[in-house]
């Protein structure tokens, strides 16, 4: 059973991988080809909700800032 830090952590690496070109090797943050822009805006968004999510629910977990 996966807790809800896991939850939005598979989230958000599975909007990036849908968003971004070259997301799986780490390697930049382009949109990928073919996309619209406001749809990459609109998506692009939610991955920064997503990420801040993680990031505040690991603080909450492990008592420590990024």
């Amino acid at each position: 059973m996966q807790s809800d830090i896991d939850r939005l952590f598979d989230q958000k690496h599975s909007l990036g991988g849908r968003i971004f070109e070259y997301y799986e090797y780490g390697e930049g943050w382009l949109k990928k080809k073919g996309m619209h822009q406001k749809t990459f805006d609109r998506l692009h968004s939610k991955y920064e909700q997503l990420e801040s999510r993680v990031n505040q629910g690991t603080i909450d977990r492990f008592g420590f800032s990024l």
